[in-house]
């Protein structure tokens, strides 16, 4: 795979979750701040990762250093997601309702679970971070 295929599927990989989240969050609750969540998100993601993909590609931990960099910016933007959804939660809940009624259950728009996602993130990229620094120290790529 090339290095430009690669940062395609990293790219699409991490951007899209964030969008269709933004966007459906945006469509239930009919508040543009989702959207709005999720362009800024997307922004500021991806000259992290683009970043991240040019200093670490090819090196020892290179794959380990992009998604724990990946992990430490989408953290924040969760928790900023997860605050989000607590001003917004009645019409974020109201329109769940409505439109995925079969599939609905309440901990999809609780602010909670927003927030134990960001630290789901947060100790991932921590771990993959010390994952990339043990690979780097012994030579081969993580």
């Amino acid at each position: 795979m090339t290095s430009e295929t690669r940062w395609r599927a990293v790219l699409f990989a991490t951007l899209a979750p964030v969008l269709l989240l933004a966007f459906g969050a945006s469509a239930l609750a009919n508040r543009l701040v989702f959207a709005g969540w999720g362009l800024a998100a997307a922004a500021v993601l991806v000259p992290v990762l683009r970043r991240s993909f040019e200093l670490w590609l090819g090196r020892p931990g290179g794959g380990a250093r992009t998604w724990a960099a990946a992990a430490f910016t989408l953290a924040p933007a969760l928790a900023l997601f997860a605050w989000l959804a607590g001003r917004h939660q009645e019409v974020l809940d109201l329109g769940a309702r409505a439109v995925l009624s079969g599939l609905y259950t309440p901990a999809a728009t609780a602010p909670q679970t927003w927030w134990l996602l960001a630290g789901a993130l947060a100790a991932a990229g921590a771990g993959s971070r010390l994952a990339a620094q043990r690979a780097r120290r012994s030579g081969r790529d993580a």
